[in-house]
């Protein structure tokens, strides 16, 4: 599913003819609840006025036992932090939005998902790009799962992800 008509053109030229697409707006999803064993929902959230409805809708539609992975930018990302702060004080507005990652955490689990993580994504500026290797390293990731204040001040996006739980 994707929100735009042409970008759905050009996913179903590429693909296999079985697939199936649909457009459609993530804060009112065309599905039967608890239809799906896992939603993925990438590049998504930064483009709403809010994620409430989006996590709400996607959460409804994952089976028991299936699975929740949505992706968001990183609110407390210390290189985004400080232009986004500028921004504001300014007077400008905002290109994407950025959520909290526990909030996003905290809507899953009142939704009835267990086992909910987060997953730092570390992507470098541009300038930094030579250094990406060492940011994605399993050195960086297990650093940055053992101490998650630094993945949240250090990671542009995270990926939230859960499991739904058996509720009648």
């Amino acid at each position: 599913m994707d929100y735009s008509l042409l970008t759905l053109i050009k996913a179903r030229e590429r693909s296999e003819q079985v697939t199936l697409w649909c457009a459609a707006d993530v804060t009112r999803l065309p599905v039967r609840a608890r239809s799906f064993d896992g939603v993925l929902c990438f590049g998504v959230m930064q483009a709403l006025s809010a994620p409430d409805g989006a996590a709400r809708e996607l959460s409804a539609a994952v089976k028991p036992g299936g699975e929740l992975w949505i992706d968001a930018l990183n609110i407390w990302c210390v290189p985004n932090l400080l232009p986004t702060l500028w921004r504001k004080l300014r007077g400008k507005p905002m290109y994407l939005r950025y959520d909290s990652p526990w909030t996003l955490k905290r809507m899953l689990v009142a939704q009835g998902f267990k086992s909910v993580s987060l997953y730092w994504v570390l992507i470098l500026p541009t300038r930094w790009q030579r250094f990406q290797h060492w940011a994605e390293s399993p050195i960086m990731r297990a650093l940055l799962h053992v101490v998650p204040p630094l993945g949240a001040l250090l990671s542009h996006a995270v990926v939230v992800r859960g499991t739904r739980g058996d509720i009648a």
